[in-house]
């Protein structure tokens, strides 16, 4: 087993350097690829940087989506991960990919528990409260390396859409062609409900693998609230079309997941809402109830009115019901 690192980046070269320090002390992955996404000056990779570390460079700014998926069209390797500049390993990394190449359970990801900036204040460390609950809602494995049963997959799904706390199979990715959104934000929810929906064998891991890091005062993706935030509703109504309409692969693993993601998306508008400048809410409530009208089937909504009353009362208000 093989594994390659891709790491988009915009005008961020004090991170990035700290990163590919921490890789290149630890010398796990077989290649690096930075993806420079038309930084105002253009990334260096360090002078002693292995043969098969390379830098992509994008003249146009096209945000991360876009940058992770030219990533993508280079790697040579068995396995991936998808990191941010920002993003950090952490000492239990290593450990998970000992036991992944160990295993011999074929795969096609692996999630794994990371810790979030934000639970600092809270003087611990671990994911978000959510998250938390989710794994243990899930009855997911404690203390080891486990395969995600099938029954647990959906509510799995509703952890935090990202790619960085999985280490993806290639040749899946390509398999099942999953890219990225090319949109300035969440341009990775679509990819994670798409690997839920066509993979195989999911692993699962409790070990803290990876830091997120979140800056309150920065200019991450996290803190935008200009119009750039109603890109969401593009990509919900692209991820909404296609758990509608799944392959006859697909079909069971698609009836608990469209549920889940109803669940999730609510909290998520909600989100996003509070991040988005007030003088566009008129303009976010409006494009979250034609989202809602065009995908969310009263079949689907009765559903969740008795399985999961919280989130259809959260739904019904967003519809403006």
């Amino acid at each position: 087993m093989s594994l390659a690192l891709v790491i988009p980046v915009h005008d961020d070269a004090e991170n990035l350097a700290a990163l590919l320090a921490q890789v290149a002390a630890w010398e796990l992955f077989e290649q690096v690829i930075v993806v420079d996404d038309a930084s105002a000056r253009p990334v260096r990779l360090p002078r002693n940087a292995p043969a098969s570390w390379q830098v992509l460079r994008l003249e146009q700014n096209g945000g991360a989506g876009a940058a992770r998926n030219r990533g993508l069209t280079e790697i040579a390797t068995d396995h991936v991960l998808f990191f941010d500049s920002d993003d950090r390993l952490t000492e239990e990394f290593p450990w998970l990919w000992e036991e992944l190449r160990d295993t011999g359970v074929a795969f096609d990801f692996c999630l794994f528990r990371h810790h979030d900036s934000r639970t600092g204040a809270q003087d611990r460390r671990g994911q978000m409260d959510v998250d938390d609950a989710l794994w243990r809602q899930a009855a997911a494995g404690h203390g080891t390396l486990f395969e995600i049963p099938f029954e647990a997959r959906s509510t799995l799904a509703e952890t935090a859409n990202y790619p960085w706390n999985k280490i993806y199979r290639t040749g899946f990715l390509h398999d099942a062609g999953l890219r990225f959104s090319q949109t300035p934000v969440h341009n990775d929810v679509l990819f994670h409900w798409l690997s839920f929906l066509r993979a195989g064998p999911i692993l699962a891991s409790d070990r803290i693998a990876a830091e997120h890091r979140v800056n309150a005062d920065g200019y991450r993706l996290t803190n935008r609230g200009s119009a750039e935030r109603l890109y969401l509703f593009d990509v919900l109504d692209a991820t909404a079309e296609v758990l509608a309409r799944p392959g006859p692969q697909e079909v069971e693993v698609a009836i608990p997941l469209r549920l889940s993601f109803f669940a999730f998306v609510g909290g998520l508008i909600d989100w996003a809402r509070n991040v988005t400048d007030a003088a566009l809410w008129p303009a976010h409530d409006a494009r979250a109830a034609a989202f809602l009208e065009a995908h969310l089937e009263a079949p689907l909504l009765a559903q969740l009115e008795l399985t999961r009353p919280e989130a259809a009362a959260r739904l019904r208000t967003q519809q403006g019901a």
